[in-house]
């Protein structure tokens, strides 16, 4: 099977939130919520292991599925504060700043770019945001590297959770029933993954630690679908290219 189009989520997909990145991100968020919740708000100045508790708490929301791992709707859904306030702590973690140009994501773009793969991207980040990140990657400042769309939290917010892989696969320029020659590439299942996969198109789930039977992953696994998507759970992002080159040799 022919890949025609490539979509990646930007945020934790083309870089590995390692635990130190994770602990950056987590900490900004533990400090709005104690800002604007008026409980926490109330805990804090009780001072004690507030902290702690509220690490525990929102690491339980983290595991509820109704969250789908996503702080924004924590936020919404287990404190009732604004979800920008998350993606405001987001930026104040700034997790881009941890990064640097990584050659094995240089090869992964070349190499679709040699196999005519056009590549795109979906993130809920703003536009300003995820230049500095794609530049502290060194995937923007090179000229082989140019994404077909470019879709930011800005446009997003119009259908975030509700058609924004529709809208994939009609700027793909990919009738409805070939969905399944794009190949969408995320680090969560829930936000990621499985919208794509209920949208008909194929998909590859990355950084992921342990294969479906809970053994450690070291390579590419195919999740068995009886549609004419395919889906992979990845140790990592570069493993996009095994993934492309098992397609093609299954023609």
């Amino acid at each position: 099977m022919k890949i025609e189009h490539a979509w990646f989520d930007v945020n934790g997909s083309l870089y590995e939130m390692t635990e130190d990145r994770t602990e950056r991100l987590l900490t900004q968020m533990y400090e709005a919520i104690a800002d604007h919740s008026p409980y926490w708000q109330e805990r804090r100045k009780k001072g004690g292991l507030w902290r702690r508790e509220l690490q525990r708490e929102y690491q339980e929301h983290l595991e509820d599925r109704v969250n789908k791992r996503s702080h924004k709707l924590i936020f919404q859904n287990a404190y009732g504060l604004d979800p920008d306030l998350a993606r405001e702590a987001q930026r104040r973690a700034n997790i881009a700043e941890t990064l640097a140009p990584d050659p094995k994501l240089f090869e992964l773009f070349l190499f679709l770019r040699d196999r005519t793969i056009p590549f795109s991207y979906y993130t809920s980040s703003l536009s300003n945001e995820t230049r500095h990140t794609l530049d502290r990657l060194g995937l923007d400042r090179n000229p082989p590297f140019q994404f077909t769309f470019r879709m930011h939290g800005e446009q997003g917010r119009a259908y975030e959770g509700k058609l924004e892989h529709a809208m994939m696969i009609k700027l793909s320029g990919i009738a409805r029933e070939d969905a399944h020659k794009i190949i969408y590439v995320g680090d969560r299942p829930d936000m990621d993954t499985r919208p794509a996969r209920r949208a008909g198109m194929s998909t590859a789930l990355v950084w992921q630690k342990y294969s479906r039977n809970g053994t450690r992953l070291n390579h590419v696994e195919e999740i068995p679908c009886t549609r004419p998507c395919r889906h992979f759970r990845c140790p990592d992002v570069y493993s996009l290219k095994q993934v492309i080159q098992q397609l093609e040799q299954s023609e």
